[in-house]
């Protein structure tokens, strides 16, 4: 059964936070105290959705979901609590709420009761982290969400940058010894060069040659 929607202050601004109370939230929950800190009173309201574990309606059942419900709101307090650096940077305090859905549905469903002004998720690319993080999961938020949304892309590993090689010795020879009348060495001088030129930035004319790097020769 659905929470019933709360009636708010029109002067309350609420940020509603999709976390998983481990530490792939900080970023989100730093995200949603940052974007509260420019409103004064404004509330925070971190939630954690839970997968249902499946079953009937028995008293089994029932109980195997209340324990999965007290497992997940131990786990946010927990995190919540351990979290101090984040939450009292801007002397923010922030209300948990534990709720038996995907996380989608139940930001959703807690931006709605709370009638929020502001939906914080989070999305990558990586794969093996929670449904919190899912590209999916934001794309449900943009779609469906009742108010404005952030979505706050994890920073994904970057690619070494190409080893930058050093200039042609011979090249920086000719260039001495004249002056700067000569640029090239007599293989990057011709044309038909089989190895590509080095990349030069200044001077004019034939000074200004751009090709790929080229390694030690």
């Amino acid at each position: 059964m659905a929470a019933k929607k709360t009636t708010k202050s029109p002067l309350v601004y609420t940020v509603v936070v999709g976390v998983d109370a481990t530490s792939a939230s900080d970023v989100l929950v730093a995200e949603a105290i940052a974007a509260a800190s420019a409103r004064l009173g404004a509330t925070v309201h971190a939630v954690h959705g839970l997968d249902a574990p499946g079953g009937g309606r028995s008293a089994s059942d029932i109980r195997r979901v209340d324990a999965v419900l007290d497992r997940g709101a131990k786990a946010l307090k927990t995190y919540l609590g351990k979290t101090p650096s984040i939450i009292n940077a801007q002397g923010r305090k922030i209300t948990g709420h534990v709720r038996m859905a995907a996380p989608a549905k139940a930001i959703l469903q807690v931006a709605i009761d709370l009638d929020a002004d502001l939906i914080v998720v989070g999305e990558t690319q990586r794969a093996g982290l929670s449904k919190l993080l899912h590209k999916a999961t934001s794309a449900t938020m943009l779609a469906k969400a009742p108010c404005s949304v952030l979505v706050v892309r994890a920073r994904e590993a970057r690619p070494k940058s190409p080893r930058i090689e050093r200039a042609c010795p011979k090249c920086v020879a000719v260039r001495a010894s004249t002056d700067q009348a000569e640029w090239w060495c007599p293989v990057h001088a011709k044309k038909s060069s089989p190895l590509p030129m080095h990349v030069f930035h200044y001077g004019g004319g034939d000074a200004f040659r751009t090709s790929t790097p080229i390694g030690g020769h």
